[in-house]
């Protein structure tokens, strides 16, 4: 083999290797690259999801359980709020005398749509107990209950008095109808804790950025959502146990 052979050979093996080293170091590179864009991949679609999840949670449990809930519950007392004060008129007007035409008043009454039950199962679920929604058919009931009473009883009473056809002097009958309005104001506003405990779950989940249905379901196991829970369950009973002493009156 002469010198020109074993000079080509030579440079021949250096080409090969330089060739191989590129190639190899190509290949590297590629599989860096893809590693890379997979592992961002990875990452967003991790993000996707976990953002997806949040947003399944929120609209779930704040704006299709929380909020439809106080929007159920501001109805309510909507309905309470002006009949009382529809009420309280007339027995003002009536004690200075005024000429009141009862065919023109026109108690409201509570919409059956806002007796919605679905929302208060969705925070039962994120509570871990019915008390919201045992609550909230007190008041549902409350709030019937006073409607019928303005419309039948107070209406009733008022004609007795503008027509005179009372036993009682006109004084101390309007007296005695007024504490009675504001035996009812009284009690409407016991119930008023049913909002403020919905806004303060609801706050709670404003707050958070990344809740999971993992999380979701420790939810209730926060302190201020056991105080809660403790705080209704008190009022139900004192309620309920003013509602049986009620009756065994009647």
């Amino acid at each position: 083999m002469d010198s020109n052979s074993v000079i080509l050979i030579r440079e021949a093996i250096n080409m090969a290797a330089t060739f191989s080293a590129a190639l190899i170091g190509s290949l590297l590179t590629g599989v860096f690259i893809l590693l890379g864009a997979y592992i961002a991949y990875k990452g967003g679609l991790q993000t996707y999801f976990k953002k997806r999840e949040h947003e399944q949670i929120i609209k779930r449990y704040l704006e299709e359980g929380l909020d439809r809930a106080s929007a159920c519950f501001d109805h309510a007392t909507g309905v309470f709020t002006d009949n009382y004060r529809t009420a309280l008129h007339i027995v003002r007007e009536i004690k200075v005398d005024e000429k009141v035409n009862l065919s023109s008043v026109n108690f409201r009454t509570s919409e059956q749509r806002y007796f919605d039950v679905t929302p208060w199962f969705k925070i039962s679920h994120l509570v871990g107990d019915i008390i919201f929604w045992r609550l909230f058919q007190l008041f549902f009931a409350f709030v019937d209950a006073k409607t019928l009473w303005f419309d039948v009883d107070f209406r009733s009473t008022v004609a007795q008095v503008l027509n005179g056809k009372i036993t009682l002097p006109k004084e101390k009958l309007l007296d005695e109808i007024k504490n009675k309005l504001d035996e009812f104001y009284e009690e409407s506003n016991k119930y008023t804790c049913i909002l403020h405990e919905l806004q303060i779950m609801a706050s709670i989940l404003e707050k958070e950025t990344t809740i999971t249905w993992s999380a979701l379901s420790k939810f209730k196991n926060r302190p201020e959502i056991k105080e809660s829970v403790e705080k209704l369950k008190q009022i139900f009973d004192e309620l309920k146990e003013k509602d049986s002493k009620d009756k065994q009156k009647q």
